[in-house]
């Protein structure tokens, strides 16, 4: 199994000199006899005064309570019921964390809101996610098929959203065949991935190389530095640091080089589909915006 994570400060951040405000990690253990990864993307709410700091402790908190639940001799991974309660209880702690944080700088709470996704990966193709706000992700499945399961928690008004704070749109989810999964920070899930009004149709292939097989340490670097150059503009099909001048995080967990490799060789990819299936969407969503693309009736 492999997994990596990167945070970059944004190009608008980088103009205002406002350090990135997301934060992200990754842990492995062994749990009930599998290796186990799991990862926290947690974005810095852009107009909270210290979102940076409440992204640090919320994402530290969570997976610090994943492994304390995980590392338990009595905790059975075949028991989904308990590894539903393990994610509610590491959001609720990563809430808790950052309220203590907030209260003890006598600082008003809104001021630390952050986004947070998490997931728990374990070796037998078990997929668990956590979320609150607008990152997301995207997993692949050991048929090869790959999809979006977490909602976007958006609020009514443009650019807002239902931040960590707001447990009651919390959303959780649980999968039995997946071999891997990707965490985007929202500018980039919003750039590879169509948003939900136009049924969250994912661009494979700027997510591809995020799911390949992986068998030594020299292969994950060589992961890990594709995504860094992707992230930073270096690959020119996609200049992502113009398109997206958000903080830029991506976490990537992915099963072991057999399954994966399995599920790889089933993955079906059409850019002419792709593209046809968008803008049909865009006819249905905004009829007025695509005039020219109105079939007649």
């Amino acid at each position: 199994m492999y997994g990596f994570n990167i945070s970059l400060t944004g190009s608008k951040h980088v103009l205002q000199k406002i350090p990135c405000q997301d934060y992200s990690k990754i842990t492995c253990l062994k749990s009930d006899g599998q290796k186990v990864l799991a990862g926290v993307v947690c974005d810095g709410g852009g107009s909270a005064l210290y979102s940076k700091q409440g992204a640090k402790v919320a994402g530290i908190t969570y997976l610090r309570l994943i492994r304390q639940g995980l590392l338990k001799e009595s905790f059975s991974l075949q028991d989904e019921t308990a590894l539903g309660r393990l994610l509610q209880t590491a959001m609720k702690g990563a809430l808790a964390a950052v309220n203590a944080m907030a209260d003890g700088e006598g600082h008003p709470r809104r001021e630390y809101e952050t986004c947070l996704t998490g997931t728990v990966l374990t070796q037998k193709g078990v997929l668990a996610w956590s979320q609150a706000g607008d990152s997301g992700l995207v997993m692949l499945s050991r048929d090869g098929s790959f999809r979006k399961p977490t909602p976007r928690c958006s609020g009514e008004e443009a650019g807002s959203v239902f931040p960590l704070s707001c447990w009651p749109k919390w959303h959780f989810g649980i999968s039995g065949d997946a071999v891997g999964a990707v965490l985007f920070s929202d500018g980039i899930l919003d750039y590879a991935v169509s948003n939900d009004a136009l049924g969250s149709l994912i661009y494979w292939p700027f997510l591809s190389p995020a799911f390949c097989r992986v068998n030594n340490k020299r292969e994950l670097a060589a992961l890990k530095q594709r995504w860094f150059d992707l992230l930073t503009g270096k690959i020119p099909d996609f200049p992502l640091p113009e398109l997206v001048p958000d903080d830029l995080t991506v976490v990537a967990l992915g099963a072991d080089s057999e399954p994966m490799g399995q599920a790889l060789e089933k993955v079906r990819w059409d850019e002419g589909e792709f593209r046809a299936q968008l803008r049909s969407a865009r006819r249905r969503v905004w009829p007025d915006l695509y005039p020219e693309e109105m079939s007649e009736p």
